[in-house]
Formats: C-alpha cells, sequence, structure tokens
C-alpha cells in the first residue's frame, strides 16, 4: 500500500536508529535529524532514484498530453521531464512524428515540401507524417514543422518528474515496491553526513533491496515458461 511522508519519515529513523520518542511514549523534542531535514532527503533521494524507477516500471512516471494543431510552436506540460514520443492522434495508425535536433528541421521541412501540397495537404491521412517533425525548442517549448493543419491532432508521450508531497499525510510518488529503497537511500544519505557508524550496515542493505527490485522486474518479463521432458 502508499507510503506516506510521515511514514516514510518513521521508516528512515528506525534505519538511522533516530527515535523521536522514547519507550514511555513521551516525545523527544531534539532528535539527530529534524523532520525539516528528513522531508528534504525524501524529495532528493526520489528525484535521484527516477531513472531506476523509471527503468524498472516504465509506466509509473509516463504521462500524456493532447495538442489539437495551432500553428508550429507548443507549450510542454507543466511536470514535463523527458520526451517519450509524439503521435499522430487523428489518423488510425497512430503514427510517430520523429522528433530531430532543432537545427535540423528547417532542412527536413523542404526537403518534403511536396509532401504537404495539393492532395497531400487535403488528405493528409493518406501518408505517415514522415516530412513532419518535433523539435525542443527549449525547456518549455516544442515546434512542429510543417506547421499542421487544424484537423490534427497529437498526443505527447513522455516522462514526468515526481510530484513532491505538500503534507505529512501526502502519499510519496513512488511504486510500493520501492519504500525500502528510498527509505535506505535517505538513511544512508544522512548517516554519511555525520560519518554515523550504521552507515556501512545502512549501505549493504540498499545494495540488497536494489537487487531484489531487479530481479523481480526481470522475472516479469522472463516470458513463456519452458519444460523440457518431464512427465504431468
Amino acid at each position: 500500500m502508499p507510503v506516506t511522508r510521515s511514514g516514510m519519515v518513521s521508516k528512515i529513523r528506525l534505519r538511522l536508529q533516530d527515535r523521536s520518542t522514547r519507550r514511555d511514549g513521551t516525545a523527544i523534542t531534539t532528535p539527530r535529524f529534524s523532520d525539516t531535514d528528513l522531508n528534504t532527503v525524501i524529495n532528493d533521494v526520489i528525484r535521484d532514484r527516477q531513472p531506476l524507477i523509471a527503468e524498472m516500471d516504465k509506466s509509473w512516471y509516463r504521462s500524456t498530453a493532447d495538442y489539437t494543431a495551432s500553428g508550429e510552436t507548443y507549450s510542454l506540460p507543466s511536470g514535463f521531464k523527458q520526451w517519450e514520443e509524439l503521435r499522430r492522434s487523428d489518423l488510425s495508425s497512430y503514427p510517430i512524428v520523429p522528433l530531430i535536433d532543432y537545427n535540423e528541421q528547417d532542412a527536413a521541412k523542404y526537403a518534403y515540401a511536396s509532401l504537404w501540397s495539393g492532395f497531400y495537404a487535403v488528405h493528409p491521412e493518406n501518408i505517415a507524417p514522415a516530412g513532419s517533425s518535433a523539435a525542443l525548442l527549449s525547456t518549455t517549448q516544442f515546434r512542429i514543422l510543417p506547421a499542421p493543419t487544424s484537423s490534427m491532432t497529437y498526443r505527447l508521450f513522455y516522462q514526468r518528474v515526481p510530484t513532491e508531497p505538500t503534507a505529512d499525510s501526502s502519499n510519496l510518488d513512488i511504486p510500493d515496491n520501492f519504500q525500502e529503497v528510498i527509505s535506505l537511500d535517505a538513511a544512508l544519505y544522512l548517516a554519511s553526513s555525520v560519518d554515523a557508524e550504521v552507515a556501512g550496515r545502512i549501505e549493504r542493505q540498499l545494495a540488497l533491496a536494489i537487487d531484489a527490485r531487479e530481479r523481480e522486474y526481470q522475472g516479469r518479463d522472463a516470458g513463456r515458461v519452458q519444460f523440457g521432458q518431464v512427465r504431468f
């Protein structure tokens, strides 16, 4: 089940043996690491581990944004991190519009200029958009050339940045099976920052947790099981 920010703080304190309450239930007013420090490290660790999470669970941070043709330039969605692919959503074949370097886009446009005139301009569904391309203009905008006509629509598939929790009750933006990786990673960062003796133990536990995640996801994609000459 999902873990809240306060739940993750508790997990990290357990790894660090940094209690916030005594055995009798009374509060420890000055634990070694404050909740503010732990909250900051949690956000940092999740951002650092996003490539690993996305590699093993490609769908977790994948998002989509839809566009209707309105010229050449379009705004990237809020929270955009990495481009995956742009597709024509108005065509049944859903063809990909290739992403190319901005400096090469004008040359590609003129090379295929004839495809965007006459019959094909009126009936673009008859061709794959081979002469159409997309290019990133900045961290907030991209461009499609030649400029699409008003009947064209697009869907962008992209990787978003993790959503940061806004309260202790907010669920962290990680898969459930990555809770131990994140808690150990954050604990290792904090333990190493003060040269705590537990750092070595936490580092070994973190390596085991990452290995377990890698083996788990590899098993999901192992394919069909084949048996030799055995009797059932």
